[in-house]
């Protein structure tokens, strides 16, 4: 038995300040492991990023949703500004005993404003949050490589998600509205509704995931060794929203590209 549920909260102030926070748990080999961490990039490049087999408290409420973690004194809010997306299965399969497997996506919290602390840092900014379940061992998706991003605006909204392989899977939200087709290319996003121009990027991460295993050697042991030579490139830029009217909207879009190392 396969089942991994993963939360993920980001928030990015004016400054270019940001954090990404995980809370997840995995059930596997009837072992459930919870796993938590903190990622903070400040303005002047300071990177940190704490992973903790830990659970995180987790809270919702109409109208918002919180993160904490005790043990590196990290904790936030974020308060929904729009509407959630729908859920959306990204891919099923028929297991054993005519199961069911699948993985689910859910942006609830797709432009919030939040508030985060942790030690003596404070951000206060633009937030996104969602929540990905899945029950498929992910060394045995139909995947060669992910590409998922969010670019905010205190006005709107743009979610985007690219799966390549198999079962490619297009998908991009302006305001909660589904765009079944966009281009990203030399750091433009072009759609239907307008365009996102790119500028001013910072890496955040770029290594296999050998590297986060090798905090945790038990966990280690459950997966896949192929799997760990998967590769996360993680990005924040500024951003530039020009509508079809002309408006342009400022903002920051957080982003990444996956090359994914399946196991047949």
């Amino acid at each position: 038995m396969f089942k991994l549920t993963k939360h993920y909260f980001d928030n990015i102030d004016t400054h270019g300040n940001l954090v990404i926070a995980y809370a997840a748990e995995l059930s596997v080999l009837g072992i459930t492991i919870p796993f938590s961490s903190v990622i903070t990039l400040k303005e002047d490049g300071e990177l940190q990023e704490k992973p903790l087999l830990k659970r995180a408290e987790l809270h919702s409420q109409m109208g918002g949703r919180g993160f904490k973690q005790a043990e590196l004194n990290a904790q936030g809010e974020w308060r929904s500004l729009a509407n959630p997306l729908p859920e959306v299965e990204l891919f099923q399969v028929e297991g054993k005993k005519d199961k069911v497997k699948s993985v689910k996506w859910h942006v609830h919290t797709p432009l919030a404003k939040c508030e985060f602390t942790k030690s003596d840092l404070s951000i206060k900014g633009l937030g996104y949050a969602e929540t990905l379940t899945m029950d498929i061992e992910p060394w045995h998706l139909p995947l060669k490589e992910l590409y998922w991003g969010r670019f905010l605006s205190p006005t709107h909204s743009v979610v985007w998600l690219e799966w390549r392989g198999e079962n490619p899977i297009r998908l991009l939200y302006h305001d909660g509205m589904l765009q079944d087709d966009f281009k990203f290319k030399n750091n433009v996003i072009t759609y239907e509704f307008g365009e996102i121009v790119l500028r001013d990027t910072r890496v955040i991460k770029d290594e296999p995931l050998v590297n986060l295993a090798a905090h945790f050697p038990m966990v280690k042991k459950l997966f896949k060794k192929e799997f760990f030579e998967t590769r996360e490139k993680k990005f924040v830029s500024r951003g530039t929203l020009t509508l079809h009217d002309g408006t342009p909207c400022e903002g920051f879009a957080l982003y990444e590209r996956v090359l994914w190392n399946s196991v047949k």
